[in-house]
């Protein structure tokens, strides 16, 4: 045998033909990589033999004598007619099969491969097989460590789980916790990485670490189960399965353990938490590959059915779980069941419980449309599970299971600080019961599976989820956030609370997976949290995700949007990477992109279809353009509302914004469209009603209560708010530009439904009341669309016709909409417009506030001021129409099928500063005897919680193009001004003429450019180098053609005051008023036009001005008879008036480019002229003889034309006198004249002459020479003033010392040697008046026993400080003394009480004045004695009050917040008899101290004292029996109540006469009414008790005792009654006072 050996060292063996043949090896269990050389002889033609191997992996390469393969598994099975040396892999038992045959002919592949030696009879064939597993992806070598891909191959040396020697696992002493450790030293003494095989079927710790490897492998047939609270991968891995070729075959369920209680595992960088796993090295789990793992309907099925049909052929089998998703607006009615078996078809599914609601499985066709409206089914069984452990909480808590896979720096057992980096590949693998609700934050995602800080996925480090099911889950089934190149795709998520999968980073790839029943985690469970409407999830939140693939998508039911996203760029090509097939259904929105959002500056929506969506298909609001292409939006509310914004309004920044639609179906009502089931109840779904918190956000239902396919445009300033305010709301400006481009749109199943309601194709958003701009359509298809469905235009809401929105009449949004229709795809014909009922109600509804009335008046006016009827103008209201517009009632608007007027819209912005605060509407709009009023925007400011009364002067206006059009604003042009025709190519022409109130010089340029269009009245001198201004000969010689090639074209007619500009194309147009002055001379008419031209005057005029005489421009000559002169106060035979206007023309550096400074310069020459006309200079200056007038207007320095005056020109006279008024006749030393002097500037006429050139000034000085004046009187204040407004007012004068006849004179100080005749007025002056007072008043509580300082001061008779007290050579002193000493018990005054004023300041401070023996809180009363030396002044005021306190201890006059006001009635007045104030100092002082002396723990406050006399009724005060009395009022308060309650109680007692020792003056006070004692809060406090009287044995004070405690007692038991007995005190009281004398015992 050992000869016959052919393969040493080897075995033989003699085989059986026709039989498989397996080979084994001795301790091949884990072999997958074999390889040997053998031959089989004598081979004949019939016979064969099967060589099989069994593998312990799917091996990468297969090769046959040489031959190498790599597609393993797309063979065949053996047969016996199979070729010779082909051969099969079975995936499923890991076994390799080869055909040796004796057959000639052989396979393609196999041909290749034969070796061997044939002869007529026998073959004898080689057989050299080699099979084995890469180390690295697809065999080939990394270039570098980062693309080293994670190794497959189980070293030899691994270790079993259950191996009690196992050198690589570490337990806890108390066995709950277990680390597999990075390496150990083996055999060889050689540090090796650990590999521990699972071979038990269950572990259950607490915590679980793996530093090195472990696996779940297939070789044991077991059903493996992992319990733990934590998971933690450090560096090391988990691996459960390779991929799709080698997957985890047998079962595997990690189970996660905890609740919020649990304790947390946190790293210093990341929160892992608990009941999670913790990726920090490497996971891979594959589960059996499920095909498919989603599918859809193949038909509709109904509520009640116990089976359903898939369009796909399904592996899955009885007992597992499926999802069938909803296809209404409910995300609810999506329903899990579990199968009870599927036939041999493969498709047809039977559910162990009947359906709960009906399930659409149909396709319709509408066009070049196509669209499935079919219920998504997806499995949510897998082999590999990771769970979160059930409790009875869970739901309430939301609290499931996590994987994080993320990075983490700890420090290693040598205390090196390592970054570990983790990396997951997951596929095939259910996650159930898994993420923990309210964890979204992008550094601490709780999510079912997220990716935090992992960086792009590499070779080396990969990351995917594929084919996984995630089910009943508390949180977001993916996110990744700091990680890139994440391929997510086929996977299932079931229920989520809050977004499906969320992904930021780049370079994803997201591809045919179904989110269903994403919840809004407002109304999870039993929540029904109000306030938290601004919490908007997504299935799809990708719109943080940028280089994106989105293919096969689908969300099935969210709650609030389904795709959340930043959409493609519009010039994204259409390549393999383009969005397409992704749908949204059964969502709130189906398609959102919002305010951050957005790609560069266009974003496309693509290959999308939406359907039932309950507010909105698809709705954006962006800063950039938006694209919608290739979309179908079936059977929603609202089927897209565009709102993009930016830039602002008050910026008069503008961009040419889109939002464009193309190739889009939109269908009202698909065919099965059931009302009766395609619905939501708005009254009880929670979700919904949060929704609508505090403000309706639903989608607008349109006018007819139906649905809407694309709600008109909004193009604004800034976003609106939203979620916090409507989606549709319009709260700010709208922008200036901004296009609805339609493209491409089928329209259908638009109709009147059964149930009254009406489903419209283009309706007006009812929230936008400011503007609509236009919308464009072309390639439109209506299919089942009935004419009124077409289109609805609302009216304006009359209720925003207030100060705060709209102001006095309807805003302009429903009357400016403009649908243009180009081909006639929507209206008909060739296609055409429609423009709204612009004067609606015009002269009806007042409310409305539009009619005739408001039309401007400047456009009823005449040059010269006559007034214009309207019948003479206009015949027709609203927008320029003829007879080819008909209107239309249902759509309320005109249909304007023919293309007779290329209607566009024209925008007319004001750009000066007050464009909010200065009012220009209603601007109307005349042309071929049509008006049009326009209003404006609505008010949109909020001012400290109030409208702020401001609204944009920008106006929005529909023209139609190649006419011609007068503007008029209400009130004056702004000084600058913008025309822009939107979207319109450049061929399009419009003339507008413009009203203008101020001749002032106008420029025309386009917008953009410094380049002024020239008017067409300058021509150009080519010889002169100069543009030469031409006056017109006739009307209209230089108005521009309207179809004029000059875009900006212009000609100002001042006869007229219109400005005349020719628009062509888009680019805008700006108008600014540039400072110019015009003059007019009259000279008589005998001075003719060649005269005024001549050498001399032109010369000497433009010399004058400082300016070229070629820029005296002659802009109209008039001529009068001596009948029009007369009436404009001429003389003579008549006068000619010379209008000229200079301008920017002035060559002066120092003002050039700005506008204020040259009007400033302007100004100055026009004054100049006008100082030399009044001086009687100007015509000497021009070598003029025979001047008559002289006239100008003034340039206007503000920004704004606000400004009123001048604004024609104005008729200069010449001052001849000026008079004094207002002085009054007398007055006191030092006291300014009350009214001041006023100076009047007047001409021969008594005339004001208001404006007067250059400087006037006049001087005022005092005339001492009379007989009783004072020589020492001085005039102080300002005695030169400057002339306004022909005025001069003398603010500050007075005259130091007292006298009578004083003469003041005045006279012009300025200009120079003008003598004007005037009077002179005379003055007495009096003694000053002298008052005390403390300009610092007095501290409210003073310290026991410290110096009381207070700044006294002498002041005026206007209580202001008192000038110069030094002024006749006096001292002034001041004596501090008691108002009355008696009342004040032992306190004292020491220290010092007398004191000098000071002569510099009229004060003094009161340093050494001092009280001993104060009470606390008593009232001391000051009085004040001022006097001079030598004798001037001698008088006594009453000073201050003061209050003393211990700081320290005394404090009830703290948080005194309770309070309440009494009053006592004494009979008589003579108490106050002394004095004649109504509240008098010393009887208030002794009313208070004794009330402070009566009660205790309160503040006594505000003590006052009034008279009233025997008439005063009041129906709740004092009987007084006809006799008047004293009314003396106090509060009583405290930081407790009870101690109020219980000082009332106090008071009341100790007024009970005798008892009450109340003496004054020497004289008992007397109760006025004996019975009401006492009003508390203006109620008498004992009106109701019975008088009793009472043993005298029995002391008052005992009965006072008892109710005290009953008073405490009660209001211990929550209320209080306050009571007291009193003794009866039967003697009418019916005299002012008596003497006192104690009572007797009987009394």
């Amino acid at each position: 045998m050992k000869k016959r050996l052919t393969h040493k060292p080897g075995w033989m063996a003699l085989l059986p033909s026709k039989e498989e043949i397996l080979i084994y090896f001795e301790d091949d269990e884990q072999f997958t990589n074999i390889t040997y050389n053998s031959k089989i002889y004598d081979l004949m033609e019939n016979d064969y033999v099967i060589v099989k191997h069994k593998l312990a992996q799917t091996p990468d390469v297969v090769q046959i004598n040489g031959i190498r393969y790599s597609s393993v598994g797309d063979t065949s099975p053996l047969t016996p007619k199979s070729p010779n040396l082909d051969w099969h892999f079975a995936g499923d038992t890991k076994e390799l099969s080869i055909m040796v045959s004796g057959r000639r002919e052989s396979s393609s592949r196999a041909a290749r491969a034969v070796s061997g030696v044939d002869d007529d009879k026998y073959r004898h064939i080689r057989l050299a097989p080699t099979t084995y597993r890469c180390f690295y992806s697809s065999c080939i070598a990394p270039s570098s460590a980062e693309e080293m891909p994670p190794t497959r191959e189980r070293p030899s040396d691994y270790y079993s789980w259950s191996n009690t020697n196992n050198p690589c696992l570490v337990w806890s002493d108390d066995e709950q916790k277990v680390t597999i450790l990075g390496g150990h030293i083996n055999s060889e003494r050689k540090n090796v990485t650990c590999w521990v095989v699972v071979d038990v079927a269950s572990i259950i710790v607490t915590t679980l670490t793996v530093e090195g490897v472990l696996v779940f492998g297939n070789e044991y047939d077991l059903d493996f189960f992992l319990s733990a609270e934590t998971i933690l991968v450090l560096n090391g891995r988990i691996i459960a399965g390779f991929e799709d070729a080698d997957p985890f075959t047998k079962k595997l369920t990690i189970e996660l353990r905890g609740n919020h209680s649990t304790p947390t595992v946190d790293f210093p960088e990341i929160n892992l938490g608990s009941k999670a796993i913790g990726c920090f090295g490497g996971c891979d789990f594959h589960g059996k590959k499920r095909s498919p793992s989603w599918t859809r309907l193949a038909q509709t099925v109904t509520a009640g059915t116990g089976y359903i049909i898939v369009q796909d052929v399904v592996d899955w089998v009885a007992g597992e779980e499926i999802v069938i998703t909803t296809t209404g607006y409910d995300s609810r009615e999506t329903e899990k069941h579990v199968i009870a078996a599927v036939a041999t078809d493969g498709v047809t599914i039977t559910l162990e419980n009947p359906l709960a609601h009906r399930h659409m499985g149909e396709t319709y066709t509408a066009g070049q449309h196509s669209y499935d409206m079919r219920a998504e089914v997806g499995l949510l069984s897998r082999n590999i599970k990771i769970i979160g452990q059930w409790y009875a909480d869970i739901d309430k808590e939301a609290y499931g299971a996590r994987v994080l896979v993320s990075s983490v720096i700890i420090k290693d057992i040598n205390g090196k600080v390592v970054n570990l980096k983790g990396f997951a590949r997951f596929s095939n693998v259910e996650f159930h019961r898994t993420g923990q609700e309210g964890w979204t934050d992008t550094w601490d995602p709780r999510f079912s599976l997220a990716w935090v800080g992992t960086g792009a996925s590499t070779t080396a480090r990969p990351a995917y989820v594929k084919g996984c099911a995630f089910h009943d889950g508390y949180s977001t089934a993916i996110g990744t956030f700091g990680a890139d190149d994440i391929t997510i795709s086929g996977n299932v998520v079931h229920r989520t609370i809050f977004d499906g999968i969320r992904l930021t980073g780049t370079g994803h790839k997201l591809e045919n997976n179904l989110v269903t029943l994403t919840l809004f985690r407002g109304t999870w469970g039993d929540r029904k949290e109000l306030d938290n409407y601004e919490d908007w999830h997504a299935s799809f939140e990708v719109a943080e995700a940028s280089s994106l693939i989105m293919k096969g998508n689908v969300a099935a039911g969210s709650e609030r949007r389904g795709f959340h996203i930043d959409g493609e760029a519009c010039d994204a090509p259409e390549d393999d990477n383009a969005w397409t097939g992704n749908v949204a259904h059964g969502c709130l929105h189906g398609i959102q992109i919002f305010t951050a959002d957005g790609v560069g500056s266009c974003s496309m929506i693509r290959n999308f279809v939406v359907y039932k969506s309950w507010d909105y298909g698809i709705y954006h609001q962006t800063q950039v353009s938006v694209h919608i292409k290739n979309t179908v939006i079936a059977d929603s509310i609202v089927g897209y509302l565009p709102y993009i914004f930016a830039p602002v309004a008050l910026t008069h920044e503008y961009e040419d914004k889109v939002a464009r639609m193309e190739n889009v179906l939109c269908v009202g009502r698909s065919p099965h469209f059931d009302p009766a089931l395609d619905k939501m109840d708005e009254q009880t779904d929670k979700n919904l009603l949060i929704r609508n918190y505090a403000i309706a956000r639903e989608a607008p239902r349109n006018v007819y209560g139906g649905k809407t396919c694309v709600m008109l445009p909004m193009f604004q300033s800034t976003p609106n708010a939203a979620p916090f305010k409507a989606f549709h709301f319009n709260l700010n400006y709208p922008a200036v530009r901004g296009l609805l481009d339609i493209r491409g749109l089928h329209a259908q199943n638009y109709n009147l439904n059964l149930d009254g309601t009406r489903d419209l194709v283009f309706f007006t958003n009812p929230s936008n009341e400011d503007i609509f701009h236009p919308t464009y359509l072309r390639n439109i298809v209506l299919s089942n669309v009935d004419e009124a469905s077409k289109v609805y235009y609302a009216r304006p809401n009359i209720e925003l016709i207030t100060p705060s929105d709209c102001f006095d009449m309807e805003c302009d949004g429903m009357k400016k909409v403009l649908i243009k229709d180009f081909d006639g795809g929507f209206i008909g014909g060739t296609g055409g417009s429609v423009i709204p009922e612009a004067e609606y109600e015009w002269d009806g509804d007042p409310i409305r506030g539009l009619g005739d009335y408001r039309i401007p008046k400047a456009m009823l006016t005449t040059p010269s001021g006559d007034r214009i009827p309207v019948n003479q103008s206009v015949d027709n209201r609203g927008i320029l129409r003829d007879a080819s517009c008909t209107y239309n009632p249902t759509w309320q608007a005109y249909d304007c099928t023919d293309k007779s007027f290329d209607y566009r819209m024209l925008v007319i912005e004001s750009l000066d500063p007050d464009t909010e605060s200065r009012r220009l509407s209603p601007l109307a709009l005349l042309s071929e005897r049509y008006v049009d009023l326009n209003n404006g925007p609505q008010d949109h400011g909020w001012c400290f919680g109030y409208a702020c009364l401001t609204r944009i002067s920008t106006f929005y206006t529909i023209v139609a193009t190649g006419h011609h059009y007068d503007v008029y604003f209400t009130g004056n042009a702004p000084k600058k001004l913008r025309l822009a025709l939107l979207n319109v190519d450049d061929d399009i022409t419009l003339r507008v003429a413009i009203w203008y109130a101020r001749p002032e010089k106008l420029d025309v340029y386009r917008a953009g450019s410094n380049v002024v269009v020239t008017p067409e009245n300058y021509v150009y001198d080519v010889d002169k180098d100069k543009w030469i201004y031409k006056r017109p000969e006739t009307d209209g010689q230089y108005r521009p053609a309207i179809d004029s090639n000059i875009h900006g074209a212009n000609y100002l007619d001042l006869k007229s005051d219109l400005l005349y500009v020719t628009l062509r194309g888009g680019i805008p147009v700006d108008i600014h008023t540039v400072p110019a002055v015009i003059l007019e001379f009259g000279f008589p008419a005998e001075v003719t036009e060649d005269e005024f031209f001549g050498d001399n005057l032109a010369n000497n005029l433009a010399t004058y001005l400082e300016v070229p005489s070629e820029k005296i421009r002659v802009v109209d000559v008039v001529r009068e008879t001596p009948s029009a002169a007369r009436r404009r106060r001429s003389t003579g035979n008549g006068t000619v008036s010379y209008t000229i206007q200079f301008s920017d023309e002035i060559n002066n550096a120092s003002v050039s480019g700005d506008e204020a400074l040259a009007a400033e310069f302007l100004n100055n020459r026009t004054s100049t002229l006008l100082l030399d006309f009044q001086t009687g200079h100007l015509w000497e200056r021009l070598n003029v003889t025979e001047g008559a007038t002289f006239s100008s207007t003034q340039a206007s320095t503000s920004n704004t034309s606000d400004d009123t005056g001048d604004l024609v020109l104005v008729k200069y006279t010449i001052p001849t006198h000026f008079v004094v008024s207002s002085l009054p006749s007398s007055a006191e030393e030092y006291v300014v004249f009350d009214p001041p002097p006023l100076v009047s500037i007047l001409d021969a006429d008594n005339q004001l002459v208001s404006k007067l050139g250059g400087t006037w000034m006049v001087t005022v000085t005092l005339d001492k020479s009379g007989p009783d004046i004072d020589a020492r009187a001085i005039l102080l204040g300002n005695t030169t003033v400057r002339v306004y407004k022909g005025y001069a007012n003398f603010t500050d004068l007075r005259i130091t010392h007292s006298g009578t006849g004083y003469v003041l004179r005045f006279a012009i100080s300025q200009p120079s040697g003008i003598n004007l005749a005037s009077a002179d007025p005379t003055i007495n002056i009096s003694l000053r008046t002298v008052n005390v007072g403390l300009p610092d008043g007095v501290d409210a509580f003073l310290e026991h026993g410290k110096s009381v300082e207070l700044i006294v001061e002498l002041q005026n008779v206007h209580y202001t400080i008192l000038e110069n007290i030094g002024y006749k050579g006096h001292t002034w002193y001041l004596d501090i003394s008691f108002d009355d000493g008696t009342i004040y018990g032992n306190t004292a005054i020491v220290g010092s009480t007398t004191f000098t004023f000071d002569p510099a300041t009229s004060q003094t401070v009161t340093t050494g004045f001092n009280l001993t023996n104060t009470v606390s809180y008593y009232h001391y009363n000051v009085r004040f004695r001022v006097y001079t030396e030598p004798a001037l002044f001698d008088f006594i005021v009453e000073g201050p009050t003061l209050q003393f306190i211990w700081p320290l201890t005394d404090s009830i006059h703290l948080n005194a917040t309770y309070l309440k006001k009494l009053k006592i009635g004494f009979v008589g007045h003579t108490y106050l008899s002394d004095l004649s104030a109504s509240f008098k100092s010393v009887f208030t002082a002794y009313i208070h101290n004794v009330m402070v002396e009566q009660t205790a723990g309160v503040i006594i406050a505000n003590t006052k004292a009034k008279r009233r006399p025997s008439t005063f009724q009041s129906p709740y005060m004092f009987q007084t029996f006809g006799v008047g009395y004293t009314e003396v009022a106090f509060d009583v308060a405290s930081s407790n109540l009870t101690l109020v309650d219980i000082a009332v109680t106090t008071v009341a007692s100790f007024l009970v006469y005798p008892y009450n020792n109340l003496i004054f003056g020497g004289s008992r006070l007397v109760i006025a009414d004996t019975t009401c004692l006492l009003l508390v809060e203006e109620m008498c406090n004992n009106r109701n008790v019975t008088w009793v009287a009472l043993d005298t044995g029995t002391e008052p004070w005992v009965f006072i005792l008892i109710g005290v405690i009953l008073a405490l007692f009660m209001a211990g038991g929550g209320f209080a009654y306050s009571w007291i007995v009193i003794r009866a005190w039967t003697n009418k009281v019916d005299v002012v006072t008596e003497p006192f004398d104690p009572p007797t015992s009987k009394e």
